[in-house]
């Protein structure tokens, strides 16, 4: 029997709302085994200096906190929490060297470019004193070259260009024949003359 719009419109709003997904509790925060006392002392064994002591992390009996940190596992849980920390410190500091590489970075271009403002000018300098007599101008034809290909060379490094040509000819010369089959299983576009 199908169901009436009508009796659907009746039915509660949260019989038809999706269930919410779960929440994963990660294992050094509050557990269904912790009560609000024994959760106090498990956060205080927890953020305590290594090597953590089960003494004074409860006004209870001993007996207590010594039942809580085996029924509730919290050797595991700290552990889990020891890890999760360290993951953070990790992140942390790669965040910090992400950021110090980043401005550095836009140092490096700032230098670049007056690096490059320089050599211009210079160039200039030295087009315009050459025309209108022999002198020359404040930087050395030799040094103006070499400021232009330094400039050139660590705009293509800040850049992540090569800075150089490098030859991948490679030479199949010296191979037993055995070595060149070898080579033709592992990289059939030797076999082409595309390498």
């Amino acid at each position: 029997m199908a169901l009436k719009p009508r009796a659907l419109a009746t039915r509660p709003a949260q019989a038809l709302a999706p269930k919410p997904a779960a929440v994963e509790v990660l294992p050094f925060e509050r557990q269904p085994c912790d009560t609000d006392e024994s959760f106090a002392a498990f956060c205080r064994f927890r953020d305590q200096a290594l090597p953590r002591q089960l003494a004074g992390v409860a006004n209870v009996a001993p007996h207590y906190v010594r039942q809580w940190h085996s029924g509730n596992a919290w050797a595991a849980r700290v552990a889990a929490f020891d890890s999760y920390m360290d993951a953070v410190r990790i992140e942390e500091r790669e965040a910090i060297v992400r950021e110090t590489s980043r401005e550095i970075s836009i140092k490096h271009m700032a230098l670049l470019k007056t690096a490059g403002e320089i050599a211009q000018k210079e160039l200039l300098k030295t087009l315009r004193a050459s025309e209108l007599s022999g002198s020359s101008g404040v930087l050395k034809p030799n040094e103006l070259v070499r400021l232009m290909e330094i400039t050139i060379k660590y705009d293509r490094l800040v850049r992540g260009e090569t800075t150089e040509n490098i030859a991948t000819d490679v030479s199949l010369d010296g191979l037993s024949e055995d070595q060149i089959d070898l080579l033709l299983t592992l990289d059939p576009s030797y076999a082409n003359g595309e390498s």
